[in-house]
């Protein structure tokens, strides 16, 4: 499987494993199943309705149908039901939290991508960029990656602690998945390159945008505090 790097905003190399062809075709095809199903249990359901307005026809039937694909990516982290089952997920290239208009760029090329071209141009478009990219993808400057259970955040840092373990950040569930692998990996970074310059210093710019995500006041030194974090994540996540 095909790996991609990808550089976090902190300069932190993030490996993910490239979503194949196949996952992406199997995933599309069990979306537009759930949205067969749901277009059915609508026509049973309207069977009872007397007359529906315009409007409601739009609301009801037209819209949850268009912005399928935005509204699941958007409020599920990247991921349609179909992804969820496949396991791969939207990502940016540069590490960075999606935002709404990343998935409205990728949902409004689909047009070229999958509608007039039925399919076509999406797929050679996945199967010949070294990124595996379709042109909505290109446009929004994401990938499709997957999810493997050895590259889940669970595995890479989540940590044993005593049961009667105090938190010390509450806040920490306020960080995503992506703020917390980069935590990681700063961590690992440091002690890589025996405490550098450049290191550390990439640790306290870290520090400066994470206190002012959560808010935080701490006199504890980075790397210390990163550790914390960590730690409190663990025993929450766990909990």
């Amino acid at each position: 499987m095909e790996r991609i790097n990808i550089q976090t905003a902190q300069n932190v190399y993030i490996q993910h494993n490239m979503a194949s062809v196949g996952d992406r075709l199997l995933a599309a095809i069990l979306d537009y199943l759930f949205l067969f199903l749901y277009f059915i249990l609508l026509i049973l359901v309207s069977n009872y309705v007397v007359e529906l307005p315009k409007i409601g026809f739009i609301i009801f039937f037209l819209l949850p149908i268009l912005l399928y694909d935005v509204f699941f990516e958007y409020f599920f982290d990247g991921q349609s039901p179909g992804k969820m089952i496949l396991k791969i997920k939207v990502v940016q290239l540069n590490g960075s939290e999606n935002k709404v208009s990343n998935y409205l760029i990728r949902w409004s090329f689909r047009l070229i991508d999958i509608g007039i071209s039925l399919g076509s141009i999406g797929m050679l478009s996945i199967i010949f960029s070294k990124k595996g990219q379709r042109i909505g993808d290109m446009a929004a400057g994401t990938i499709v990656v997957k999810l493997s259970s050895k590259e889940t955040l669970g595995e890479t840092i989540l940590q044993k602690l005593p049961d009667d373990y105090q938190v010390v950040f509450e806040e920490v569930n306020n960080l995503n998945d992506n703020d917390l692998r980069i935590i990681n990996d700063l961590l690992e970074n440091v002690k890589a390159n025996s405490y550098s310059r450049d290191s550390v210093q990439l640790l306290e710019m870290a520090r400066v945008e994470i206190n002012k995500k959560l808010g935080i006041e701490s006199e504890l030194p980075s790397e210390q505090f990163f550790k914390q974090l960590l730690k409190d994540y663990s025993y929450l996540y766990r909990s």
